[in-house]
């Protein structure tokens, strides 16, 4: 009896510190492994995709590729033509230059609202991601950490916003951007991650001195790197690719 009476006890109070179960589709998941191969370069820009050979691979049926497949080309990670053929995308030049500028474009409107609305509690949060970034770039952590960590500084800083409808276009570019900054390898280049470690604690800063000014120069400055950046690398391997020799 006294055990029923802990049960009891526990059902009405609810049990603390415990998370509920996620329940996660099918092609939820389909669509975070065929992501991840994309991201970090194991499917290649511009190789084909198709739902029998994808199936196959990943031990599922054609309906949840199908539906993972509808869902990349929604981030802007595969376009699909007229006859559904699936292709990872290729970014060219102008792509690069509308992602960083509409980026540039929503994450500086998001900080003017975050100056105002961020708590003690998010800002020790802000501030853990970039020292987390900090330590896995000292450290000489992988690409797809240093991308991992970047990008969530930056999608916590529009979180931070409370701004809905910029959260919502900012998540969907994100996965551009994350591709961009993988294969142009931006993050590996010798002073960017110095660089950023400074953007990103002048950012933090300048939203404990609740100063919209401060905090939309750097951002401003670190985000227009950004773009330099990649367009340089994304120059470059265009310029590598045409000189190849043809066998």
């Amino acid at each position: 009896m006294a055990a029923m009476a802990v049960v009891t006890e526990l059902d009405k109070d609810g049990v603390k510190g415990l998370d509920p179960v996620r329940k996660v589709s099918l092609s939820r998941l389909v669509a975070e492994r065929i992501r991840e191969g994309i991201l970090k370069g194991t499917i290649r820009p511009g190789q084909s995709l198709t739902e029998e050979d994808l199936a196959r691979m990943l031990g599922v049926s054609r309906s949840p590729v199908r539906q993972a497949l509808m869902q990349l080309e929604f981030e802007g990670l595969i376009r699909r033509d007229q006859n559904q053929a699936a292709t990872v995308v290729t970014m060219s030049a102008a792509d690069v230059e509308e992602v960083c500028s509409f980026r540039l474009a929503l994450e500086t409107l998001a900080i003017r609202y975050a100056v105002d609305r961020a708590r003690p509690e998010d800002l020790e949060n802000l501030d853990r991601i970039a020292r987390q970034h900090s330590q896995s770039a000292r450290s000489g952590e992988s690409l797809a950490r240093l991308v991992e960590l970047d990008l969530a500084f930056h999608e916590q800083l529009v979180n931070l916003s409370g701004h809905t409808r910029v959260l919502a276009a900012w998540q969907s570019i994100k996965y551009q951007i994350s591709f961009l900054m993988f294969t142009c390898d931006i993050v590996g280049h010798d002073e960017f991650p110095s660089l950023m470690e400074t953007w990103h604690s002048e950012i933090v800063e300048g939203i404990r001195r609740k100063d919209p000014a401060w905090c939309t120069r750097h951002l401003r400055m670190h985000l227009e790197n950004v773009h330099t950046l990649l367009s340089g690398r994304h120059a470059e391997q265009a310029l590598s690719t045409t000189e190849e020799p043809h066998v």
